[in-house]
């Protein structure tokens, strides 16, 4: 084989050093694409672990976890190759519905968009509004997309503003039903006056044998009836005077429990629960002492098989936060009566309706349905407020607060 020549020597050398500096080049080109791949792949874990949310992929058919980020690790654990419905979720038997959707959908060839729906989830505890989408994997099969953005403290917020505004409107409706029940009361009490007056000047100008006394008599005995009743409406208006003193609720309570142990009698056990520092007050003792014997009332109707009927007074300090939730209530220092009992409770509907003057559930003619209306009253009065909470066979508990001086 004959030697190359020295100038085809110089062209091989120069061949060679040209391949070398295109492979030197593609690998820079290379080097550079890697990197940049890399640097999107760290951006893409980067904005991914930093969201806020649970995102996890899902295979379609076999439910096996293939990617999770940050968050969804935090809250759930490791589950990488789990099942998504047996290892996200609690208490399910099966795949989600929406799986089967994306399979049935795969069929066609079409993939179904963004589905939006919101779920609490059982072993968080939290809310959740649920982005789900079947989306291509990078080998090719369906995989279900899903991202999960906590949503529990918007659920919290709103549910206490719808509180709060169903709170705002019934203290609305209750101002105007006292503002009725007042001027009603007004009117009223003049023609009851001269009812029952002229029924006892009849009453002296006849034989009480007669048939027209016992008429006379059943008029003023159904006035007499009509202005208690009328008594008790303007309690709830608040047109009745009151006598205001410095006042110690414990002593007031302790005087009032022979006949509140009377009333209850021998199948309903009585308690008090009486702090023995509670702060004085400034109120009218009769009609406080009306409010408390209206509560017994009401406490021993729902006791008809017997049980329990509680009286507990404490000092309390209610915070900026709960007025938030009550907007008739306001912040300071208090004198809270809770007044419980184990009877047969009250429904929602029945709940939201008590307060309201001639409101009963009672059967046509048993009761006036002014009972807890003139209580209601009465704490409006004393400038404190109400809380009632009860549910059907759960009994029932009062909680009224009255400002501390």
């Amino acid at each position: 084989m004959p030697k190359p020549t020295y100038a085809e020597l110089e062209n091989l050398v120069a061949a060679a050093q040209a391949q070398v500096k295109k492979l030197a080049a593609a690998g820079r080109r290379h080097n550079q694409t890697t990197k940049a791949l890399q640097a999107e792949r760290d951006l893409f874990a980067t904005v991914v672990d930093g969201l806020d949310a649970a995102v996890f992929t899902a295979d379609i058919d076999t439910h096996e976890i293939l990617f999770i980020n940050s968050y969804t690790r935090r809250r759930f654990g490791e589950v990488l190759g789990q099942k998504c419905w047996q290892t996200l979720l609690s208490g399910q038997t099966g795949p989600c519905q929406s799986c089967a959707a994306y399979q049935r959908l795969r069929a066609d060839g079409e993939l179904p968009g963004v589905d939006i729906w919101e779920h609490k989830n059982a072993i968080t505890g939290s809310w959740y509004e649920l982005h789900d989408q079947a989306v291509n994997w990078l080998d090719g099969r369906l995989v279900r997309l899903h991202m999960a953005i906590d949503i529990t403290a918007r659920k919290e917020t709103a549910a206490k503003m719808e509180n709060s505004q169903a709170q705002l409107l019934q203290a609305r409706k209750m101002a105007g039903l006292a503002g009725l029940a007042a001027g009603l009361g007004h009117d009223f009490s003049p023609l009851l006056t001269t009812i029952q007056g002229h029924a006892d000047l009849g009453l002296l100008k006849v034989d009480r044998h007669t048939p027209l006394a016992a008429d006379l008599t059943a008029i003023r005995t159904a006035s007499l009836q009509a202005a208690e009743l009328l008594r008790q409406l303007l309690l709830f208006g608040g047109n009745q005077p009151l006598e205001l003193t410095r006042l110690h609720l414990g002593r007031t309570i302790g005087e009032l429990a022979p006949m509140l142990n009377s009333l209850m009698g021998p199948d309903i056990v009585v308690n008090f629960d009486l702090a023995p520092e509670l702060a004085l007050i400034k109120a009218d003792e009769a009609s406080l002492e009306q409010a408390l014997m209206n509560l017994a009332y009401n406490a021993k109707e729902a006791l008809p098989t017997g049980g329990s009927f509680s009286i507990r007074a404490e000092n309390v300090t209610v915070a900026p936060s709960y007025c938030e939730l009550f907007p008739f209530a306001r912040p300071g220092e208090f004198v809270r009566l809770t007044i419980t009992d184990t009877g047969v409770g009250m429904t929602v509907a029945t709940a939201a309706r008590a307060f309201e003057p001639f409101f009963t559930t009672r059967p046509d003619g048993q009761h006036s349905g002014l009972g807890l209306a003139a209580v209601y009253g009465i704490v409006k009065r004393h400038h404190g407020w109400i809380n009632l909470h009860s549910r059907a066979g759960q009994g029932t508990k009062f909680k009224i607060y009255l400002p501390a001086e």
